[in-house]
């Protein structure tokens, strides 16, 4: 989810304990602001305030996201008949 800094305060202390919601990212103006409040969220991962940073963030936390629910492969181990 990407929140604005003049309604993301509201937003996020309303939808933060949702389930459906994993990350959260405020694109504002005024960086330090904003990171007092934002940083008592847990879901809140950056509070950024170029365009180019917000979505370079999202594609390394989206990366790190898959990385993390890819199934570990497992090698099927057979039991040797003579055993």
């Amino acid at each position: 989810m990407i929140v604005s800094d003049q309604l993301g305060k509201e937003i996020i202390s309303t939808v933060h304990n949702l389930q459906q919601v994993m990350s959260i990212y405020v694109y504002c103006v005024n960086k330090e602001i904003n990171e007092q409040w934002a940083s008592r969220f847990v879901k809140v991962k950056a509070v950024v305030v170029q365009l180019d940073e917000l979505i370079s963030r999202i594609k390394r936390d989206h990366s790190i996201q898959e990385t993390m629910e890819e199934p570990l492969s497992a090698n099927s181990v057979t039991a040797d008949a003579d055993s």
